[in-house]
């Protein structure tokens, strides 16, 4: 058993044992936020200009001044609406606040869901969403590993983890039976990526939201109250801790190939985004025990026992 294996493996042993009451999948809807943009610098007035000109090119409108006003904050914008008013904007930006899902594509569009029936049916359709948009973050991670020359182990691991998430969308779907649809992940145009946002998205997508991710994931093989739920976080759980064995060997890789101060950005980005993560989905006892979910008591306490045996040097 690897240190990886081993590290999550007691952690979810101890949190379990210690409370004794997954893959975890976002509320209902994205967090957002409203945010009032105007033509007081000549690149905002030209991406506003953008935007009337053209809707489909309003995101970077969105992007931009989100990522300046939460500078210091590790979250992924999953919307974008812009109002236009007089003399700017108002932009709209849905995000996602770190919750452990796993790994997610960059640009990944936000997706209507439809209300009502079994919450249980509903958690597990987007998990299949989730486990689908991360074939997509495995593709390009690959393209981008490639583009950098990475060592060819990393690119063939990542090529196999493009495929796993395949077959784990389709168990997902599987256990749902049809019963509520499933709508195809979004994601904009394919950016070749910089070393260092490699490593930047890598060290919180992957060392941060994978790795608590498998852990959720090895915690609902434990505790679900469904067998057949149970069988399947099992089988995923395998496949996630490789990934997230992956995004470590990774982490090390390029840490080789930045400079200092690159390096130590990544690694202060990887502390925040793993101290932001949270279970911030509200779901009834009932649901919360069908799916093994851990409380947000037991969640902060599978953190705690995770980074009190770190998972990599």
């Amino acid at each position: 058993m690897s240190r990886l294996r081993r590290v999550l493996a007691r952690a979810v042993f101890v949190g379990v044992a210690a409370t004794q009451n997954g893959c975890c999948c976002p509320a209902e809807e994205d967090p957002a936020v409203d945010i009032a943009v105007d033509r007081s610098t000549p690149e905002m007035a030209a991406l506003i200009d953008r935007c009337e000109a053209n809707p489909d090119d309003c995101e970077e409108l969105c992007r931009a001044p989100f990522e300046a006003a939460f500078a210091d904050q590790y979250y992924a914008v999953v919307g974008c609406e812009v109002e236009p008013v007089a003399d700017g904007a108002i932009a709209h930006v849905a995000y996602s606040d770190g919750s452990a899902c796993g790994r997610a594509p960059e640009r990944l569009v936000a997706c209507e869901w439809s209300a009502g029936g079994d919450p249980v049916d509903g958690w597990l359709a987007r998990a299949a969403y989730l486990e689908a948009a991360s074939v997509i973050a495995f593709v390009h991670l690959t393209a981008d590993l490639s583009r950098h020359r990475a060592p060819r182990p990393l690119i063939a691991a990542a090529i196999v983890a493009a495929h796993d998430e395949i077959r784990h969308a389709a168990t997902m779907r599987a256990l749902i039976r049809g019963r509520i649809s499933v709508p195809v992940p979004r994601v904009a145009a394919y950016r070749p990526a910089s070393l260092r946002d490699l490593a930047l998205l890598n060290a919180i997508e992957g060392c941060a939201r994978e790795t608590i991710g498998a852990a959720v994931n090895l915690w609902q093989a434990r505790t679900a109250n469904d067998p057949e739920l149970r069988a399947a976080f099992a089988d995923i759980a395998r496949d996630e801790i490789a990934h997230a064995e992956l995004s470590w060997a990774i982490h090390a890789w390029a840490l080789t190939q930045l400079d200092s101060r690159d390096a130590t950005a990544i690694v202060d980005a990887h502390r925040t985004a793993r101290e932001q993560i949270v279970d911030t989905l509200e779901v009834d006892p009932a649901t919360r025990a069908r799916l093994g979910l851990p409380s947000d008591a037991e969640m902060r306490a599978l953190l705690a026992a995770i980074s009190l045996a770190p998972v990599a040097a």
